[in-house]
């Protein structure tokens, strides 16, 4: 990422984020998330009676998940962290 005051580079995507903009988000999880698994370093994930990711949390963050129908993957995913920040993603998957 390139800024006024010259280039900023990270080991990772959230590092680069918190440098950029002070803001952290769970950014590694997304592909996890996105497919409707935990990520390997979630804990407390929760199943819907379908076995659909329903809920997760990473480090501050509090991720649910929404599916239309009966869908496998989730179209709607909602991450609150605990300070009041919040990621909201809508996903259309291709089929």
């Amino acid at each position: 990422v390139s800024e006024k005051t010259g280039t900023l580079t990270a080991a990772d995507p959230e590092t680069l984020l918190k440098k950029a903009t002070g803001w952290q988000a769970p950014i590694s999880q997304m592909p996890y998330w996105i497919s409707g698994r935990p990520a390997p370093s979630d804990s407390a994930p929760q199943l819907d009676d379908q076995s659909r990711l329903i809920s997760s949390v990473n480090g501050e963050w509090q991720a649910n998940f929404s599916y239309k129908g009966n869908d496998k993957l989730p179209n709607k995913i909602s991450a609150v962290q605990s300070q009041g920040n919040k990621v909201v993603m809508t996903i259309d998957h291709q089929k």
